[in-house]
């Protein structure tokens, strides 16, 4: 094989692809009701019906509690959580679930033209 040639002369312009489209969305963030982490719980941070899941999450403030689960369920974000120790002994955690809710707004064509 032997060296590399000259470059080529520029190709011509291809033709313009169709116009793309623009998606307007809203994000919204959700916290569920706390609630005190005494045995096993769940609680929920629910999107709304016109409103899809895109994320959550759990948060334990307050004294102490083991998470067991937090992931989505329906069009909701659900965290589960256990605190094994005594009830009385003040080391009870607060447990709160946390959605990400996604709303398609509108979807328009991109007018720009692309040179």
């Amino acid at each position: 094989m032997g060296p590399a040639g000259p470059t080529g002369s520029e190709g011509m312009q291809g033709i313009q692809g169709p116009p793309g489209t623009t998606e307007n969305i809203t994000i919204r963030y959700v916290d569920g009701h706390p609630i005190k982490i005494i045995g096993i719980v769940n609680t929920t941070a629910q999107c709304n019906s016109d409103e899809k899941i895109s994320g959550g999450g759990f948060s334990i403030y307050g004294g102490i509690g083991f998470i067991l689960a937090s992931q989505p369920q329906n069009n909701s974000w659900v965290a589960r959580a256990a605190n094994p120790f005594d009830a009385s002994s003040g080391d009870i955690g607060n447990l709160t679930a946390h959605a990400i809710c996604t709303k398609l707004v509108s979807t328009e064509l991109n007018k720009n033209q692309y040179v």
